[in-house]
């Protein structure tokens, strides 16, 4: 190990030092980039702001133009102000100049008089628009062009509408121009646009109009400009400037401001985030507009080069190339001598230590086998040119009871082997992850063969420990078990395995497998024997399971050379069975660490802030914790977390990973990022035990995980570890009594929760176990409320949340068969969210509360 380890660390060293060149000019390189584009956005802005604000300016001057066509006129004609309009040549030289009018101010004792004024002008069916009542009217008396869509303003009366009335009002008062808010314009199509109005006041001549009063006194009316926004900003954007997108808003701040225009056009939810962004301000007579420029995907494209990706991803594999032919080159010498004394070493073992062991087996082997390979050869021949149905029939019973003697013949070889020491232990580190993965696709498939469910249930922590043993001589066991159960268990009914810890210390651990099932169960007066070799419980001529009675000795053999090793069971006929594995595996040496002393001396009086959501599991975590002496204070999200740990000192934090308002991940964040919290140790809480899942919860900067259910063995394990040593106390605080928990029991009508776990969990107590209970249904049935809301509204997120949410409390407090159902709807809704299937699991669950509820009161009565 030590000889590669020189090898790898060369290899590594110029792959890394390889990297580091390629990251120094990739970062150069886009640096670079990064400026020249930022140079070209900014120059780009420049001229944009520079044209829009020449653009506002020139059409401010043509408004300026009519106000002095009706200042120097004592009475302006229609026909006059249409002739003056048409020599601008809006549509040409203006574009963004929708119409030009005049309002007049018309008190409402002159309001008779000066219809019939207009009328007389040739416009018979002039009107004020809209009609009513008011003190005060300033209809649009002359308007050009006079045709199209300008022809709906003609008699509109601009002071009835309070908007435009405060910008008439400001221009009147200051003298100069002012603005109208956002106004939506009608075209001629029907369609609308995006306007505004600019007001210029009208006094009357001879009048003196340098103070607000006298202004008000001599105000006669309004010129105003019609302006559409796409008009007005059309053309601004030339080849140089059409790298950035632009939008207007009225007001200060883009946020709250009324959107003008967006050259984009597209809504919200298609935005592109572009890289390049920066905002602007233009003031225009009285308002204050907000410029917002973005670059387009097209010009955010040019930062990330194809070359300079090519590039880089050419250097980075000359890298790696280079590391590894130095490594090969390294390593080859070294191997060729490493190989050869391996082979010498082989060799001379193979000779002197399994000599007789290899002689006996190959001999047993060959004579046992031959003759079967024989039989099995000329029954597969005949088959093949056998046409007669009886004659078949008689060839396939001769091939089928020869592969079950060949079966039967491997099970003697592997019993005789145990039997007489031949089949030694070969001890390898490994985790139980990786063994029930395998175990998994071995079994799975024979078991949905059967038409049976296949569970696994162990603790992530377990999961992930790294034991050293003889796996291949557990992973058989577990087999053997597993096959049994799906032997003698009819199809629709259910199997599990379960491992539970029951003991710990610095090197080994004690663990228990429990292989169930919901099969025919085994008779009392069946079990003394039934590890016995060659014994089966149904030996009749009739039995429907075949087979010789050798896996069960073959398991006992093997478990009773494991360190501490016992196999049994459960059984009741007719309602299953549970197979029962007991062992202490050692450690591996990176899994040990020094002695913790009295691990409950660790929890007693330290103090504890626990955060998760759910109050059951709340009560639950709060009463192992307080048996076992801590200070416990909860918290329901992350956002209360923060603030209790911001107000009083912890040494540990449970965190539940999926909570409201702020999740676990986030908090932990939150905690790493505050100095004086960043050492707290905070360990996650989750029903997700995933491998992925475990990874984000160490990447936020948790401590360490905890699947739920846990054990109280492995809650108490976890915070013995990350507890620091306390001193020793006066009255230490008795240990709580912690036992395995079961195996979930096969569900049927009197097991709908499994009262033991509920005890192992909060004590035996019957009224304290009736409280438990009963607060879980209560909690369980308000949330089917929302499952069955969620459901009508085929909201698949909040289903599959609320199911995630009652899961954990359910296998908790033993209720098993919910937990299910709770899995298989989260499960459903993520996979295929069939509202028909997923309706008919929500349809099982109040029913089976309400089991749940009877089970409790008939069992735990006063």
């Amino acid at each position: 190990m030590l000889k590669l380890r020189s090898e790898l660390l060369v290899s590594v060293l110029v792959f890394a030092i390889g990297l580091l060149a390629t990251y120094w000019i990739w970062h150069h390189e886009h640096q670079r980039q990064r400026l020249e584009l930022q140079s070209e956005f900014d120059s780009g802005i420049r001229e944009s702001m520079l044209k829009i604000e020449q653009r506002l300016s020139n059409y401010q001057n043509v408004l300026i133009g009519v106000q002095a066509l009706y200042e120097a006129s004592q009475q302006v004609e229609p026909t006059e102000f249409a002739a003056y309009v048409a020599a601008l040549r809006l549509e040409e030289n203006h574009p963004g100049i929708q119409s030009l009018g005049y309002s007049l101010i018309v008190p409402a004792e002159r309001l008779a008089r000066h219809l019939a004024d207009i009328r007389k002008q040739g416009a018979p069916d002039y009107r004020i628009k809209p009609g009513g009542q008011r003190k005060l009217y300033a209809p649009v008396v002359h308007i050009a062009p006079f045709h199209g869509r300008n022809l709906r303003l003609f008699g509109l009366d601009n002071y009835a509408s309070p908007e435009r009335r405060a910008a008439m009002e400001q221009a009147r008062d200051s003298g100069k121009a002012s603005f109208s808010g956002k106004l939506t314009l009608v075209q001629d199509d029907n369609t609308s646009q995006t306007g505004i109005l600019m007001f210029l006041p009208i006094y009357r001549n001879g009048m003196a109009h340098d103070t607000t009063a006298t202004r008000r006194a001599a105000i006669a009316g309004w010129v105003s400009a019609t302006f559409s926004m796409s008009n007005l900003m059309s053309g601004l954007l030339d080849a140089h400037t059409r790298n950035f997108d632009i939008e207007l808003y009225d007001g200060e701040d883009p946020e709250t401001g009324a959107l003008m225009y967006d050259s984009n056009g597209l809504p919200d939810t298609k935005r592109y985030d572009s890289v390049f962004r920066d905002t602007r301000k233009i003031r225009i007579a009285d308002k204050t507009w907000i410029v917002s420029f973005a670059s387009t995907p097209a010009f955010d494209t040019r930062l990330s080069a194809p070359h300079l990706r090519i590039e880089t991803v050419i250097s980075a594999l000359s890298s790696l190339m280079l590391a590894v032919a130095i490594w090969l080159l390294l390593r080859s010498r070294k191997q060729a001598l490493h190989n050869a004394q391996q082979l010498r070493n082989a060799i001379h073992q193979a000779e002197t230590a399994s000599r007789a062991k290899s002689d006996f087996l190959a001999n047993i082997g060959h004579e046992l086998r031959t003759p079967m390979n024989a039989i099995l050869g000329m029954a597969h021949l005949a088959l093949a040119n056998e046409t007669e149905p009886n004659q078949r029939t008689r060839l396939e019973k001769i091939q089928f009871s020869g592969e079950h003697l060949l079966n039967t013949i491997d099970n003697i070889l592997d019993y005789s082997g145990m039997e007489y020491g031949i089949s030694p232990p070969h001890p390898t580190d490994f985790t139980l992850g990786e063994l029930l993965a395998d175990l998994d696709k071995l079994m799975a498939p024979k078991a949905a063969g059967n038409k049976l469910a296949l569970g696994i249930d162990i603790a992530p922590a377990l999961s992930s420990c790294k034991l050293h043993g003889e796996a291949g001589h557990l992973e058989l066991v577990l087999f053997n078990l597993i096959d049994n159960a799906i032997k003698f268990t009819p199809p629709g009914g259910r199997i599990g395995l379960t491992i539970i810890q029951q003991d710990e210390n610095d090197t080994s651990i004690k663990l228990r497998f429990e292989v169930w099932d919901t099969g025919i169960g085994i008779d009392r007066e069946d079990r003394p024997h039934l590890f016995s070799p060659f014994w089966q419980a149904d030996s009749s001529s009739t039995r429907s399971h075949e087979g010789i009675g050798l896996g069960l000795a073959i398991c006992k053999k093997l478990v009773e050379r494991m360190k501490q090793g016992e196999l049994g069971l459960d059984s009741e006929p007719g309602h299953g069975s549970t197979f029962w594995l007991c062992a202490r595996l050692d450690k591996a040496k990176t899994e040990r660490h020094k002695a913790a002393g009295n691990r409950f001396a660790h929890i007693s009086g330290a103090h504890i802030l626990v955060t998760e959501d759910n109050v059951l599991s709340q009560t639950i975590l709060g009463g192992l914790l307080e048996s076992a002496g801590a200070v416990v204070q909860y918290a329901h999200n992350g956002i209360e977390a923060l603030e209790l740990l911001r107000q009083k000192k912890f040494e540990l934090v449970l965190m539940d990973v999926q909570m409201p308002e702020m999740d676990g991940l986030e908090t932990t964040r939150a905690i790493r990022n505050d100095p004086a919290l960043a050492e707290l140790p905070v360990i996650a809480l989750t029903a997700h035990a995933s491998k992925e899942n475990r990874h984000r919860c160490m990447e936020a900067g948790m401590n360490d995980f905890l699947g739920k259910p846990f054990t109280p063995a492995a809650l108490y394990a976890k915070l013995a570890y990350w507890l620091p040593p306390r001193h020793k106390m006066e009255n230490p605080v008795a240990a709580p009594a912690v036992t395995a928990t079961l195996a979930a029991p096969a569900l049927h009508d009197d097991e709908i929760i499994d009262l033991k776990r509920l005890a192992e969990l909060i004590g035996d107590d019957p009224a304290k176990m009736r409280e438990f209970a009963g607060r879980f249904v209560e909690l369980a049935r308000l949330d089917m409320d929302q499952i069955e809301n969620a459901l009508e509204r085929n909201d698949i997120e909040t289903l599959s949340r609320l199911a995630h949410h009652n899961k954990a409390p359910a296998k908790m407090v033993g209720a098993s068969g919910f937990a299910d159902l709770c899995q298989g709807l989260s499960d459903l809704s993520k996979r295929s969210a069939d509202p028909a299937q997923l309706s008919e699991i929500a349809a099982q669950m109040r029913p089976l509360l309400d089991r749940i509820e009877q089970r409790v009161q008939q069992e735990l009565a006063h």
